[in-house]
């Protein structure tokens, strides 16, 4: 759409005038100066900074001339000037919104020009513009050309005289304030301002100011890029959504796209047949692999904890008893039972023999009794554990999971228990290749598991950045659906899931969870489209370190008030949901260790959050002690841990 005004404005001239760059067209780097890393090819890393100085050399020597031409440039280098022209025709593509108006203006019939101050040819300009569905452009202003710049001014002049159209009956469109608007007005033309994306994205602070500050600073080519996709895909209506919608297009969607890159590596290396994505941490990257390695079969597969766990209670082992029993402090004991799904009225009548309704697992020996409850209710549901399992096999059997010679399994991570429960329950599957986003040092291991991000404690930053709120990175490769409770038949060889039952905070989180894959897919559209264009574009690991990191550690207000409220559930099936940060802060050090590190915890889930949480109700002071308070307790309690772990082994 058009703005009206602007509209009357055009429909009352004779001639409407286009600026160029960042106006008619834009690049896909982010910074015109990015183009010469393209134009050099990776064997001149430093042609960059010569082709800067060149043209400020060549300033110096023709300071009679208002402006450079190309030639006169590539006088002082040594490289062909062809590969800059090569390099910009292949990174220019039409403004969407000046788009629009230049095709209102051939509508109602104006004569339309193009000026610019620049250093490339008037035809190739033409090139440029008629390969970006500029292709009715009367006259090509050009200030190497025509001697004449429109920041002097002068050039305003030259295209209303060779017009033979009075300046007041032009109106021009540009996005620099000094250049189009301010000396346009000056020599009489009608002015309008049409801000570039650049300039918009930067005033619209839709990204983390470190990851900007991560990208910016970098001079790769890849980097520029990614700037450009971030610049084009907020800068416009996407800029103004919601902010979880801007959060999936700038954290989720480069994280998911860069452990897609890995898994299509992995894929290959191993020679697997097809991807099992366990639900729910494969949903949106199922999708994202679709777009972008369409050549790798993927199968979305129906899991969770408590699916696998079920089907492998055909024994009861110390891991399996710890599966059952284990929550957080202060859980109701009738939901360890009732979480599992299962109806068996001889067990509810044992339960309720040795719990009351109100009992909660709050100290060891709450553990020992659940415990032994599960003992001597084990025996009562074999049959029903019978039932999941043979109904698993057969859904495995229908996906070829069990089939398939080589199966990779994907998971996010972090202990593997999923694939610890699935080879329990199936043991055919063992030893079953696995790629996780993440492993910690005390997960499950078979010999064929491999993680990206981190491995155990390496890199140890990036272990850290993961498990320093590993809610945040599971918001990322969450699904809109609840946790699968059980697999059913449905006929002709077909199976569906049977989910958790919905809850007020699940819808809220599968809303939330919709808009963040909206704004990932959207920047993983953008992502293909600059690879087909020629401009692939690689994230790297120290990338989504920085992505994670600036969330994780640096989180800014609008990240505390709306991933603070984010819902999460509490341990496998659970109905109790939290919040990353609690509705009420402590109000002193003794009270925030103690709501945390005490007898009776609650757990932390988001340290940096809670402590710029304190920052904006309580101020800095408050914060700054909360943060020391906060890293000294959990260094300490980490090293205790780690003590602890060693003498068990």
């Amino acid at each position: 759409m058009i703005n009206e005004d602007l509209e009357a404005r055009i429909a009352d001239v004779e001639v409407v005038s286009f600026d160029i760059f960042d106006t008619l067209v834009l690049r896909r780097h982010y910074s015109p100066s990015d183009v010469f890393c393209h134009a050099a090819g990776p064997h001149s890393p430093g042609f960059r900074f010569l082709r800067i100085a060149a043209e400020k050399l060549a300033r110096l020597r023709h300071r009679q001339q208002q402006d450079v031409s190309l030639e006169q440039i590539y006088a002082l280098l040594p490289h062909p000037a062809e590969r800059e022209m090569a390099a910009e025709r292949q990174t220019i593509f039409a403004n969407p919104q000046a788009k629009v108006i230049y095709d209102r203006a051939l509508a109602l019939e104006k004569r339309i020009v193009a000026v610019s101050d620049m250093y490339l040819p008037e035809p190739f300009l033409r090139e440029l513009l008629e390969g970006a569905g500029y292709g009715e452009i009367e006259r090509i202003y050009v200030s190497c050309e025509a001697r004449r710049t429109k920041c002097g001014g002068d050039l305003f002049d030259h295209v209303a005289t060779d017009l033979g159209v009075a300046a007041n009956r032009i109106l021009h469109l540009g996005d620099n304030e000094h250049s189009d608007v301010i000396r346009g007005r000056e020599r009489g033309f009608q002015v309008w301002h049409l801000a570039s994306p650049r300039v918009r994205f930067e005033a619209s602070r839709s990204v983390h100011p470190s990851i900007l500050r991560h990208l910016r600073r970098s001079l790769e080519p890849d980097h520029s890029l990614l700037l450009g996709i971030l610049r084009d895909g907020l800068a416009t209506e996407a800029g103004q959504a919601s902010y979880f919608y801007r959060w999936g297009f700038s954290v989720a969607g480069p994280v998911v796209n860069a452990f897609a890159d890995w898994l299509s590596e992995r894929f290959g290396e191993g020679e697997h047949q097809k991807l099992f994505l366990l639900a729910r941490d494969g949903f949106l990257l199922q999708k994202i692999l679709a777009v972008r390695h369409p050549h790798i079969p993927t199968e979305y597969t129906f899991a969770s904890r408590r699916l696998f766990l079920g089907a492998a209670l055909q024994t009861l082992d110390r891991t399996r008893l710890d599966a059952l029993c284990t929550s957080l402090p202060g859980t109701v004991a009738f939901e360890h039972w009732t979480r599992l799904g299962i109806s068996n009225p001889a067990v509810e009548k044992l339960l309720h023999t040795r719990f009351k309704r109100e009992d909660r697992i709050e100290s060891d020996s709450d553990r020992r009794r659940l415990e032994q409850f599960f003992r001597d209710a084990h025996a009562l549901i074999l049959d029903e554990i019978q039932g999941e399992k043979e109904t698993l096999d057969s859904y495995f059997d229908s996906i070829g999971l069990i089939r398939d010679k080589r199966p990779l399994i994907v998971d996010i991570g972090w202990r593997a228990s999923s694939q610890r429960y699935l080879e329990m329950a199936v043991p055919e599957l063992i030893g079953t290749s696995g790629a996780y986003f993440g492993l910690t040092d005390d997960a499950y291991r078979n010999g064929h598991m491999k993680a990206w991000f981190f491995d155990g404690f390496s890199p140890f930053r990036a272990r850290r950045i993961a498990t320093d709120c590993v809610e945040i990175t599971e918001l990322i490769f969450s699904a809109p659906h609840p946790s699968i409770r059980r697999v059913r038949t449905i006929g002709n060889g077909q199976f569906d899931a049977v989910l958790e039952p919905m809850t007020a905070e699940e819808e809220r989180r599968i809303s939330i969870v919709r808009e963040i894959h909206a704004g990932a897919l959207h920047f993983t559209e953008m992502l293909h489209e600059r690879r087909n264009s020629g401009f692939p574009v690689r994230i790297s690991h120290r990338d989504v370190s920085a992505i994670l990191s600036s969330i994780v550690f640096k989180p800014t207000t609008d990240d505390v008030r709306h991933l603070g409220r984010l819902p999460h559930a509490l341990g496998i099936g659970s109905s109790r949901y939290e919040t990353l940060i609690p509705d009420e802060l402590p109000r002193s050090t003794i009270a925030l260790l103690a709501r945390h590190f005490g007898r009776s915890a609650t757990r932390l889930y988001w340290p940096q959050g809670l402590a710029q949480a304190i920052r904006l109700e309580q101020g800095r002071g408050a914060a700054l002690i909360a943060g020391a308070a906060l890293t000294a307790a959990r260094w300490t309690l980490s090293g205790w841990q780690r003590l602890a772990r060693l003498v068990r082994r």
